[in-house]
């Protein structure tokens, strides 16, 4: 994440905490972990936006009788909004190697779907409602 300049040192006096959660087990069973930050205590700090998300029922409904789809695979895509300035600090978490601040947006923080879903509906203007 650093090479893909997703994070970068820090000095910032904030630091959220480290957590090792399970992930599914690959296909040989073998259990897997991952290494997530808890923004809880930035969270609690944080004024939610009420932007709307789409509701998966609704989506579904709307597809209709269609005959073609288009999937997008977003991979990453929240390390594809850029973080402001000014926000970076507060995404400050140490490791044994440093201590970092994203200037990507992380995956945990507040507002992050409402964010990411307001890019989507700005990039997918006009298309979003194609049927065919």
């Amino acid at each position: 994440m650093l090479e893909d300049v997703i994070i970068r040192t820090s000095a910032s006096q904030w630091n959220a905490p480290l957590l090792v959660v399970p992930k599914k087990p690959d296909a040989s069973g073998k259990p897997k972990l991952r290494v997530v930050i808890d923004f809880r205590r930035l969270n609690n700090l944080t004024i939610s936006d009420s932007f709307p998300l789409p509701n998966i029922t609704d989506i579904l409904n709307q597809l209709g009788n269609a005959k073609y789809f288009t999937t997008l695979d977003l991979a990453s895509g929240y390390h594809q909004i850029p973080m402001a300035e000014q926000d970076k600090k507060k995404t400050a978490f140490s490791t044994p190697y440093g201590h970092y601040e994203s200037n990507r947006m992380p995956f945990g923080l507040r507002n992050a779907p409402a964010t990411f879903q307001q890019l989507m509906n700005s990039v997918l203007t006009g298309i979003q409602e194609l049927r065919c």
